[in-house]
């Protein structure tokens, strides 16, 4: 939907934080995607960052309708 944020993360980020801290820091995003990323990292780091840390973030901005696949067309006309 409409504004739902993805984290995808390496286990060097999720080793790191607790849920609740990432929680906490996805939520304070009036910065910007980039800057929440960097956000998690800089914290990851300071927690000990014992291993790589890889972030994405996605975030919906727009409601998008998928389409009719080629079967589901194709099996329509043949009714």
């Amino acid at each position: 939907q409409v504004n739902d944020l993805f984290l995808l993360c390496s286990d060097g980020l999720s080793d790191m934080l607790d849920d609740a801290t990432i929680s906490e820091i996805l939520s304070d995003n009036t910065q910007g995607l980039m800057a929440v990323a960097c956000s998690l990292i800089e914290h990851a780091n300071e927690a000990g960052g014992l291993d790589n840390i890889s972030v994405l973030l996605v975030r919906i901005r727009r409601d998008f309708r998928i389409g009719r696949g080629l079967l589901q067309r194709l099996t329509a006309w043949l009714k």
